[in-house]
Formats: C-alpha cells, structure tokens, sequence
C-alpha cells in the first residue's frame, strides 16, 4: 500500500518537473525566436537604407555638372568670383566629358578678366593711399614752429653747437633781400636775425634763385623757411641752409 501511494508521488512529481522543463525551454525559444526577429528587421532596414543613399548617390552622381556649374555661376552673380573659379575648375577636371566643360572655360576666362580688374584696381588704390599718406608725412615736416616755439628754437641754437645739423621749419618776414648775396630776414616777432645762406658750398641763394631751385624773396614778404641749421655768425645770425622755401607774399 505504502509503495503504491509513493510511486503514484513520483510520478506525480516527473510530471510537474518534465511539465516545467517544457515550460522553460519553450519561453527559451520564444526570446531566441524574438531576438532573431528583431535582428532580421533591423538588417532589413539598415539594408533599404543602404538602398536609399545608393539611389540618391547615383542620382546626384547623375545630376553633379549641372549642380556643380549652377552653383558656380549663382557664386558669380553674387560676387564671389574666386569661389566660382574653383567650381568651374572642379567641373573640368571632374566631368571632363560634360558638355557643360566648354561654357565652364568660357566663364572662367571672363571672371579672369574680372579677377585681373579688381586687383589692379585694388593696388592703385593701395598705391594712392600710401602716396597719400608719404604726402601728408612730407607736408607734416614743413609745417612752421609757433612763433614762441621758433624763437626758443632759435636760442637754443645760438647756444649750443650740438644742435647743428638739426632741420627745422620757421616762419618769418623778410627785412631786406640783398641782389647777389644771401637774403636774409627776421622772425615775425622782435629782433632775432635770421640768414638763409648757400645750398651747396658757396652757392648764394640769389644763384639758386636763377637756378629755379627756390622762389625769389622780396622784402616785406612772409616765407616757409625749412633748412638745416648752419652756423651762427660773428654778428648773431642764426644761419640756415634752406631745403623747402615758400614765399606767402606781402602782407601787413
């Protein structure tokens, strides 16, 4: 009886344990199966993708010497002719067999014309900029000392022969200009003597007058003297070696 009662049991219990391992090895399959489904999906849609870009790589293909040349002449139209250069070029030399080629050249040569226009409208731009600016540097030196600032100038070189040599630019009238020899003159305020001497060597400045270097001094008349600073005299003149002169003329 007791035997009985426990073979029943056993295989009672082989049935639950072969029921559940049939269980188990069927929910196994089932994520397998799930896992390879999804991984078969996903190879099929990476591979449409694929599929895609293909189309559209051969589409573009197909299509680039009409894309690459529109893009180069809107560049050209919009003033960017450089970049339009490169695009043409690339158009050349990619799609040599495009019948585009030949209108390609043809822009490239125009814009070359372009090209050569603008740079050498740029450099004589930069060219008259810098002759400007040398200009205004040339006049900026001649540009008379103050009246003050020319007379302390003045004693400053009658008491230091260092300062020989030194250029300066003073503004005075004219006390007499003597026919055939040097013409000499005072700055505008009190009596400081003022001598422009001879250009070169003994040179009067008479002589460089009939030479045309400088313009004829008359007395009374206001001048732009730039010179070099000579000498000072026995008698007290400041001397100067003249390099610019401009006669302002007669005034009161």
């Amino acid at each position: 009886m007791k035997e009985s009662v426990l073979s029943r049991r056993l295989a009672s219990w082989t049935t639950v344990v072969v029921a559940a391992c049939l269980i188990c090895a069927s929910c196994g399959r089932e994520k397998q199966l799930e896992s390879e489904n999804r991984a078969l999906r996903d190879s099929i849609g990476q591979l449409a993708s694929n599929v895609h870009s293909l189309e559209q790589g051969m589409a573009a293909l197909k299509d680039a010497p009409e894309n690459c040349y529109t893009r180069a002449v809107d560049l050209s139209d919009s003033g960017k002719y450089s970049d339009a250069c490169s695009l043409f070029h690339a158009l050349i030399q990619r799609y040599p067999s495009s019948p585009l080629v030949s209108n390609a050249k043809t822009q490239l040569v125009n814009l070359s014309g372009v090209l050569a226009k603008i740079e050498a409208d740029r450099k004589a731009e930069e060219r008259r900029l810098q002759k400007e600016e040398e200009r205004k540097r040339e006049e900026a030196k001649y540009q008379p000392l103050s009246e003050d600032a020319a007379i302390e100038q003045w004693k400053q070189f009658r008491n230091n022969d260092g300062l020989k040599g030194t250029v300066t630019t003073w503004q005075f009238k004219v006390r007499w200009a003597s026919e055939g020899e040097d013409a000499l003159g005072y700055l505008a305020v009190g009596e400081y003597p003022v001598a422009i001497t001879g250009t070169v060597g003994s040179t009067t400045y008479d002589d460089a007058v009939a030479a045309g270097l400088f313009p004829e001094i008359k007395e009374n008349d206001w001048v732009v003297v730039t010179g070099k600073f000579s000498y000072v005299s026995s008698d007290g003149y400041v001397a100067l070696k003249p390099i610019r002169v401009r006669d302002l003329g007669f005034r009161e």
